[in-house]
């Protein structure tokens, strides 16, 4: 191949010797008709996946796997040299993380410097993990137990006698609403959990989104009476969705808790929908004490924002997570649109059944 003959001339040995003396793997592919064939890798490389320098020229799918997940970028102009990342299945049958910066050389020559960036990415993984975990716990240990506890003194005080059944009938309502609250965050939590566990195993089906939103508002009808809450939403029975049903009911069953727990008593809750292009755009509207940009920037990019609902009400900031996870998962976005005592607009955009 002339190709060959221009990387492994008459300095061959010196050629090798100062890339083998690179501390970062090195690969070298002349490309025929898109096709690529390694002419050349280091000696890093090599001990990196195990498979030796006539291996990796002969041993296609490891090769084809590699050069699938960048050619996509190979043959754009005027942006050389181009980094990705990729990931290369080793001969034990583990794969390994790879950051590559590479470039084109007489147009058919791809040459490529990789960066092992594996175990850095594990424990970025690893430590966004526990994280999670240290939230979930002060989850479970504050925001769970400190409602526990208040419905045990107040059953503590009627055991005891210290309150007539009719002053204690007139505590009813309140105890609801914790117990309430408490199942709902348990709820979150171990979807939460069961997400992270299972990631992508979404069951998409055609779902009539006016009655999907219809029987999750109805779960809500105490806590509308309760703080004298306007619901209402405008949607057309025309409009069909493509989703996860149980990813889709709790997403739409946080959005309307949070904005229930952050609207004044006699505000407004009102749910739009729309069809725009191949997706609907779902539009959960509150006139409550709304979301300053910084907060809202944390809330997109997976942080957990909690703070105390109108009529003190748990908010832990999970939900919200939650919501953005599941909607991602079906192939859809979401915007949240707020100032500060104006009110807040979450907004969804989940793929239309014609959109198949």
């Amino acid at each position: 191949m002339k190709e060959s003959s221009i990387i492994h001339s008459k300095n061959d040995s010196l050629f090798d010797e100062i890339i083998n003396l690179l501390p970062n793997p090195v690969i070298i592919d002349a490309i025929d008709n898109g096709v690529p064939a390694t002419i050349y890798c280091n000696k890093k490389f090599i001990d990196l996946i195990g498979y030796t320098s006539e291996e990796i020229k002969n041993h296609k799918e490891t090769h084809y796997y590699y050069f699938n997940q960048i050619k996509s970028h190979v043959f754009r102009e005027g942006e050389e040299p181009i980094e990705t990342k990729i990931w290369v299945r080793c001969k034990d049958g583990k794969r390994r993380l790879f950051h590559v910066a590479f470039t084109l050389w007489r147009k058919n020559i791809l040459i490529s410097l990789l960066t092992d960036i594996t175990d850095k990415e594990l424990f970025l993984e690893m430590e966004k993990l526990n994280k999670l975990k240290d939230r979930l716990i002060s989850i479970m240990a504050h925001d769970i137990r400190n409602p526990l506890a208040t419905l045990q003194g107040l059953l503590d005080v009627l055991n005891e006698d210290d309150i007539s059944p009719e002053q204690f009938k007139e505590l009813v309502p309140e105890i609801n609403q914790q117990i309430d609250q408490v199942r709902h965050l348990l709820d979150n939590v171990l979807n939460w959990i069961k997400n992270q566990l299972n990631r992508n195993t979404t069951k998409p089906q055609i779902l009539q989104l006016n009655k999907i939103i219809d029987s999750v508002g109805l779960l809500f009808t105490q806590d509308f009476k309760h703080k004298n809450i306007h619901f209402s939403y405008d949607i057309s029975p025309n409009l069909y969705v493509y989703a996860d049903k149980d990813m889709l009911e709790l997403t739409l069953r946080n959005l309307i808790s949070n904005a229930i727990k952050f609207t004044n008593h006699g505000g407004q809750i009102l749910i739009l929908a729309q069809k725009q292009e191949n997706h609907i755009k779902v539009k959960v509207q509150d006139n409550g004490v709304g979301l300053n940009q910084e907060k809202i920037h944390k809330i997109l990019n997976g942080e957990f924002v909690s703070h105390t609902g109108t009529n003190r009400e748990i908010g832990t900031g999970l939900g919200l997570n939650l919501c953005i996870e599941f909607i991602k998962m079906n192939n859809g976005s979401m915007e949240i649109h707020s100032e500060e005592g104006k009110g807040s607009e979450f907004i969804f955009f989940i793929p239309a059944e014609k959109s198949l």
